[in-house]
């Protein structure tokens, strides 16, 4: 079940996944600010890809944390729902 963390962004990825038809993959790789899990990467789905790049590229540009919606850390895969950034 998904859970809320607060995280920093190390960093964003997209990806072209050329299979028929090509898509591409977004991977964000977060950290807890808590401490429970550090680098770790989770795969964005498809339905809302744009919305959560478009608001980590605003979080890093700022450097801000993010409220992320994601999957247990321990699990594989792991997603990522939700991005909110966090202003001070």
């Amino acid at each position: 079940m998904p859970s809320e963390f607060t995280c920093t962004i190390d960093a964003a990825q997209a990806e072209t996944n050329l299979q028929n038809p090509p898509n591409s993959l977004i991977t964000m790789i977060l950290s807890d600010t808590a401490g429970s899990f550090a680098k770790t990467a989770f795969q964005v789905p498809d339905e809302v890809k744009r919305e959560i790049l478009a608001v980590a590229l605003a979080a890093i540009s700022n450097q801000c944390q993010v409220l992320a919606v994601l999957d247990d850390p321990t699990l594989v895969p792991r997603l990522c729902y939700l991005l909110q950034i966090l202003v001070d």
